[in-house]
């Protein structure tokens, strides 16, 4: 028996990672899909063969028994939409960013544990292979103890898909939508408990009418962040974010700084000490991976009891909570302490 899955969003997530993920696991079904532009989901419904296609996500949770729902909407409706799936009895796989804040995030957390339902947001860069050696370095402790993350994500313009730029939209701009993800690696990476933030968020788009307009909606609209600077204080590292969509090239990594050596997803690199020089280690050959097949793979089969969620929704949480705390401390100047600190 296959497992049901339903599709609510029909945006460039769904089509792009979702829905090729799902149909390369011959354990399951897609057998709807859900989106507010009837068009652009009736599109992708005929690209990929599904069957029924809704205007209303609520309607077809009502009509449909689902096993598994993959909510690939903007951060606005993450919330009704993961309630109502999980009021239907269904595990979710959400996009992050989580929502618009953790009070939204930790409502959602709760409901899931209420229904006896997992919920997992997605964060496939912890799945790409480069990371997933450079977490095995740290472990095996080849670069000893660690003492930095660098993490980045440049853009060179505004992101054109949906309204991003909106703050109620997606809860803020470029830290929101690709800082969280980049967050959330270095985080998981250094393994370690932020304590502390200090952030300052940018807007320059919409003051400088010679940055070209690449984005839905007027200038006189956007009033989320293009560039976000912060820095984390943990308990024995300390953590950099920079999200850039004014830059001179596409690009997100994160760099693990330690007392033995290095290491970097983008450009992938290993350095370790050796006879009082750096050498490189980085690997001459390297396998690819479909790191949304192995996301998809991974919920599925903590669905089924067979392993845990990846990753742990609370780590989730907490990086919602750090991206409201450099949205705090932009506003106030001065540094956070998170709450449990």
């Amino acid at each position: 028996m296959k497992l049901n899955v339903a599709i609510i969003g029909s945006g460039k997530s769904a089509a792009e990672h979702h829905i090729p993920a799902y149909l390369r696991i011959p354990e399951t079904e897609i057998v709807a899909i859900a989106g507010a532009d009837s068009e652009r989901a009736r599109s992708v419904a005929r690209q990929f063969g599904i069957k029924a296609v809704y205007d209303d996500y609520a309607v077809m949770l009502k009509r449909r028994r689902l096993h598994l729902v993959s909510v690939c909407t903007g951060a606005s409706e993450h919330k009704d939409a993961v309630l109502s799936a999980l009021s239907r009895e269904a595990h979710v796989l959400c996009d992050m960013p989580m929502a618009l804040n953790a009070e939204q995030g930790k409502a959602m957390l709760d409901a899931a544990g209420k229904a006896d339902r997992l919920l997992v947001f997605a964060a496939p860069r912890r799945f790409e292979a480069q990371a997933t050696a450079v977490r095995q370095a740290i472990e095996n402790r080849d670069l000893g103890d660690i003492c930095l993350s660098i993490a980045w994500a440049r853009q060179k313009t505004i992101p054109g898909e949906d309204y991003w730029q909106i703050k109620s939209k997606e809860g803020g701009g470029a830290l929101s939508v690709c800082g969280q993800e980049m967050l959330d690696l270095a985080l998981w990476l250094v393994g370690d408990a932020p304590i502390s933030v200090s952030g300052q968020l940018f807007h320059r788009f919409s003051k400088n009418p010679d940055i070209p307009k690449t984005w839905f909606g007027s200038r006189r609209e956007l009033d989320a962040e293009d560039l976000a600077i912060a820095m984390i204080r943990c308990r024995n590292t300390l953590v950099s974010l920079e999200v850039d969509w004014l830059s001179s090239t596409d690009d997100a990594g994160v760099q693990i700084v330690g007392a033995k050596g290095r290491g970097c997803t983008s450009p992938f690199r290993m350095e370790f000490t050796g006879k009082g020089q750096f050498m490189d280690m980085t690997p001459t050959f390297f396998p690819e991976t479909r790191a949304w097949d192995e996301q998809v793979r991974c919920f599925i089969d903590a669905s089924l009891g067979h392993r845990k969620p990846f990753p742990d929704p609370q780590q989730t949480l907490r990086v919602q909570q750090l991206c409201d705390a450099i949205r705090q401390s932009s506003a106030s100047g001065g540094e956070v302490l998170l709450p449990e600190a």
